[in-house]
């Protein structure tokens, strides 16, 4: 398999500045806490993340040895005061989805468009979607305190076995998403997606551990563990950047 890589000192350089933005923290925000499914992963390490999110890791998963990303289709739930979406707005929302993962995956390894062996699978789920008040909402939802929010949920798994590696739970918030209008704003829910997604890879590179001694793990495929490759010229861009 060709495993093409964003390893070249140009990506390593902007994927550093974009995660360089960002760190991790002890303990989710307070105020995203409710948001959260209660332990969706058992037996999964918990990293909580700056911005409420958490990582969840699972021991002896390696994804270091990888080389490149398969984009699965996205999944929508719907928050049950939420009108739902037309087809049109759909198709739409996971585009915005599909965009949103590429560009932030491409700098950790190429996105391709068959999983194989060397591939991890990507798997986004926007879960209790609200983008706009619903007129049976009730006393609930009102356009003057309630914004657009959603949990996104991101599934790592190995292509062939589809067994978990890892995975990345975030409530966002939409901005004003909420409006009088019948339909959603797209624009915001975007910048909101993108952002979430950067965070992600920010945990991926920050707090994922990564073993130079696992990078040939899966070499019998034919893998080069590009992915482990990248995140670990990442880190070491960071590194020389910190201490300039």
């Amino acid at each position: 398999m060709a495993s093409g890589a964003a390893s070249g000192s140009g990506n390593s350089a902007t994927a550093a500045a974009a995660v360089a933005e960002t760190g991790i923290a002890t303990a989710p925000a307070s105020n995203s806490e409710a948001d959260l499914p209660d332990d969706p992963f058992p037996g999964f390490k918990r990293l909580f993340i700056r911005g409420g999110g958490i990582l969840y890791v699972r021991d002896g998963m390696d994804f270091e040895s990888y080389d490149s990303w398969f984009l699965d289709e996205a999944g929508i739930e719907f928050n049950k005061e939420q009108i739902p979406l037309t087809a049109k707005e759909q198709a739409q929302l996971k585009m915005l989805m599909f965009r949103a993962r590429v560009q932030q995956t491409k700098y950790y390894g190429n996105v391709v468009k068959e999983p194989t062996a060397c591939t991890l699978t990507q798997q986004l789920h926007m879960k209790k979607l609200l983008l706009y008040k619903s007129p049976t909402g009730g006393p609930m939802v009102n356009f003057i305190s309630s914004f657009g929010k959603a949990v996104v949920v991101a599934e790592i798994k190995d292509s062939l076995t589809g067994e978990l590696v890892f995975a990345y739970i975030e409530p966002v918030r939409l901005g004003r998403g909420v409006t009088k209008s019948a339909s959603p704003d797209m624009d915001r829910l975007a910048a909101a997606l993108t952002e979430a997604m950067e965070r992600a890879h920010r945990a991926l590179v920050e707090q994922l551990p990564v073993d130079p001694d696992k990078l040939d793990d899966r070499a019998s495929y034919g893998c080069n563990g590009q992915i482990g490759r990248n995140v670990l010229e990442i880190r070491k861009v960071l590194h020389n950047s910190s201490a300039n």
